[in-house]
């Protein structure tokens, strides 16, 4: 990572050694709905190189959070045999999104920021993220075109004030993302799906980030649809987050 970055984040250097042991999530129950196809998330193995070390939240909240809950980013994470944590998941698109939950209310947020960088720490893109009005998830489209085949590392802090000194707290959480081509056959499946039946198939062929963000797509266009709500819950369930099933999106 260059020297800027790198003081920005301070994040300390990690000596990846030991073989990662297997990980498995709970599977989400089987219940019944109107799309043809149960949501279904397969986690792919992490990268064989233990080559993605991130943190997708902090262990204890920080800086006046709403409801006690830290700041989040949603997406798998995968634990090594010496506590060593790999954030990441597989896209096959150019530009995905990214979401994150945000625990603060928006008085107390100085600043929110994304990067995105290549795995040869050299930054594609980083801009600044508009404060949302409220508590709830956020989503965040670089403006970077992915190369398939190639993994990249993001970053996402937030900056905070309150207490009565109004002292300024650096939150962040950072993983990465590899983009790959569809398997054989799964583009012809996707074009005939409906947008719920695509974010299934995205999550059984261990998609994470396109079934994350299809489904939220149709989620939040939905409120209102139950089998929906219920494929959006199984999902986050998926990784352990079905505890921020309920809350909104917000700009």
């Amino acid at each position: 990572m260059n020297h800027s970055l790198f003081f920005l984040f301070s994040i300390p250097a990690l000596v990846l050694l030991s073989i990662p042991r297997s990980i498995s999530y709970p599977a989400p129950p089987l219940s019944s709905r109107s799309s043809q196809i149960a949501l279904r998330f397969t986690p792919p193995p992490p990268p064989p190189d233990r080559s993605a070390p991130g943190e997708r939240g902090e262990g204890a909240s920080r800086g006046c959070t709403v409801g006690g809950q830290s700041l989040m980013a949603i997406v798998p994470s995968y634990e090594q045999e010496d506590s060593v944590i790999q954030v990441w998941g597989l896209t096959t698109v150019e530009r995905p999104g990214f979401w994150f939950y945000i625990p603060y209310d928006k008085t107390v947020i100085q600043d929110m920021e994304f990067v995105l960088q290549t795995d040869h720490d050299e930054t594609l893109y980083r801009a600044k993220v508009s404060i949302p009005s409220q508590v709830g998830l956020v989503r965040v489209q670089p403006d970077a075109g992915m190369e398939t085949g190639k993994k990249y590392h993001w970053f996402f802090k937030v900056k905070t004030a309150c207490g009565t000194n109004q002292s300024v707290t650096s939150n962040y959480v950072e993983g990465w993302v590899q983009r790959q081509a569809p398997a054989a056959g799964l583009g012809d499946r996707l074009t005939a799906a409906t947008l719920q039946q695509r974010a299934s198939l995205y999550a059984e062929n261990g998609i994470w980030y396109d079934a994350l963000d299809t489904l939220a797509e149709a989620h939040f266009t939905n409120p209102n649809n139950a089998n929906i709500a219920q494929d959006w819950t199984d999902l986050l369930r998926a990784i352990g987050l079905d505890d921020l099933a309920e809350q909104p999106k917000v700009e």
